[in-house]
């Protein structure tokens, strides 16, 4: 591991990696170079699938938690989609393999599903075709559940 981000990742995904649909092989995720999304994982069949992960965090209480000034306030409405919009606009090598992105949510506060799904899906339909990802996945750490599953 190259830092603390890397395992806090990998511990992530594996948590996730119980609720994806087709049953992920535990022992071939890994962490991925810089240039490659974050976890390179294989399905049971021997598919790989490339996953790209960004946690959901107000950065006020990213800062409040992880140290510096917090100037207090409300969350950002559009957490989720300035989250996702990050991801949207960078270009991993993949090579053919598939890529999903998988949005998470640890530290933050619970946000309720109608507050933020339509925005997100809005988002996604309107830029869909600058994505390299081909389905986005929002889960929540605490309750350990997959949240929603957006098909690109």
């Amino acid at each position: 591991m190259s830092n603390q981000q890397d395992q806090d990742e990998l511990t992530v995904f594996h948590k996730f990696a119980k609720h994806f649909p087709s049953p992920i092989q535990i022992d071939s995720i890994r962490k991925c170079d810089a240039s490659e999304p974050d976890i390179l994982c294989q399905l049971q069949n021997g598919t790989p699938l490339y996953f790209e992960l960004v946690e959901c965090i107000d950065e006020r209480l990213a800062r409040s938690i992880y140290g510096g000034f917090n100037e207090g306030g409300f969350f950002e409405d559009d957490l989720y989609v300035a989250c996702i919009r990050d991801k949207f606009g960078k270009r991993y090598k993949t090579g053919a393999h598939r890529c999903d992105l998988l949005a998470y949510f640890d530290l933050q506060p619970i946000i309720p599903e109608r507050s933020w799904r339509a925005g997100v899906e809005a988002f996604i339909e309107k830029h869909v075709k600058e994505t390299p990802f081909h389905k986005v996945w929002i889960y929540s750490v605490p309750q350990d559940k997959v949240i929603s599953a957006i098909p690109l």
